[in-house]
């Protein structure tokens, strides 16, 4: 790094998933983009190669002029702390400062809100992971729960904290958070700043031939939200609808879906399976094949799409609320009214 960077204000964005990347990507061109940015792609778990696969294709398509990695996928727990302790004192080194600001693109990793608070950043900004951050619409300040370590953790790793990082385990108190999200019409909050995914939509490019009927995969199964017994019942009313109208579904995989369920929608539902390099909004945008209609249950590519293609009806199936784990079902159901809010239509469970 020359001086000149030095003296520059820095942004440090940190992601893990393909989705946080588009959204960071967003964000490096509307908050200051006079500033140099550093962006750190962090890897916590090591099952899910398809996630880093399309980061990669990513990170080939925007032009991140500095990009950094930190896997701490196969370390021990106390392996993590120190791997997380070492790059922050490095990066703290280089860059001479404390950052103007830090984007964080998974609020409820404490990691992530590490790096805000031992670099003292002057600014703290919350990107969308998905639809969980409409967790946050009625408190916004909750997104950031777990940047005061001091309260947050257990005896144990209070200890801990306070040996690795004395005197910075709770964020500076001029610190000043915003959100940058694309679902800003949905909260009401001065320190919400929109997200119009205006750089996705500069990728458009211009289709031709008829529009796919598409289906949207979320791994549901996969994480116990439900059965797959349940989620093909589910998804079996979702194809049958879309087959009424004379059209032939497509059910675009989510990169987390299990082989099986792939195989039983293939062979058993007969649906068409495609399974794409990036996410699925910049597969719309950029490749020539347009869109006739979008269907899922409440995948935040549902909400995504709308907006990139406000002529396209979006569809969105509620999923049997006793067929939901009890775990799980009011987070679930939840992000239902925030669809119809943005103009989805939701369908009742059957």
């Amino acid at each position: 790094m020359t001086e000149i960077d030095r003296q520059k204000a820095v942004r440090v964005f940190l992601v893990e998933s393909p989705f946080q990347l588009i959204c960071a990507t967003e964000a490096v061109h509307v908050v200051r983009p006079e500033e140099r940015s550093v962006l750190i792609v962090l890897r916590r778990t090591s099952h899910n190669p398809r996630n880093y696969d399309q980061i990669s294709t990513l990170l080939e398509r925007f032009d991140w002029p500095d990009v950094r990695f930190l896997d701490i996928s196969k370390k021990s727990r106390i392996g993590r702390q120190w791997s997380i302790r070492r790059y922050l004192s490095a990066l703290s080194r280089e860059l001479g400062k404390s950052p103007s600001a830090v984007f964080l693109g998974e609020y409820r990793a404490d990691v992530m809100h590490m790096f805000a608070t031992v670099l003292a950043s002057r600014e703290s900004w919350l990107l969308d992971d998905g639809m969980s951050i409409l967790r946050v619409r009625d408190d916004l300040d909750r997104g950031w729960d777990l940047a005061d370590f001091s309260k947050r953790f257990g005896p144990v790793r209070k200890v801990v904290a306070r040996l690795l990082y004395p005197g910075k385990t709770s964020p500076p108190n001029n610190q000043k958070r915003f959100l940058f999200t694309a679902f800003h019409e949905l909260f009401d909050d001065p320190r919400v700043v929109p997200n119009h995914l205006g750089m996705v939509s500069s990728l458009r490019s211009c289709k031709t031939g008829p529009g796919l009927d598409i289906v949207i995969g979320q791994k549901l199964s996969e994480y116990g939200i439900c059965s797959q017994d349940t989620e093909l019942h589910a998804l079996r009313r979702i194809f049958s609808d879309i087959e009424a109208r004379n059209a032939k579904p497509v059910y675009y995989a989510h990169r987390d879906d299990g082989p099986e369920k792939l195989h039983r929608i293939k062979d058993d539902l007969g649906v068409e399976i495609r399974r794409p390099d990036t996410p699925i909004e910049l597969e719309f945008i950029t490749n020539n094949q347009p869109l006739a209609s979008v269907a899922g249950f409440y995948s935040t590519a549902l909400f995504s799409l709308r907006a990139l293609f406000p002529d396209v009806p979006v569809t969105a199936y509620r999923i049997p609320e006793r067929k939901i784990d009890t775990k799980y079902r009011a987070a679930t159901t939840e992000f239902y009214q925030p669809l119809k809010e943005a103009g989805i239509t939701v369908v009742p469970d059957s």
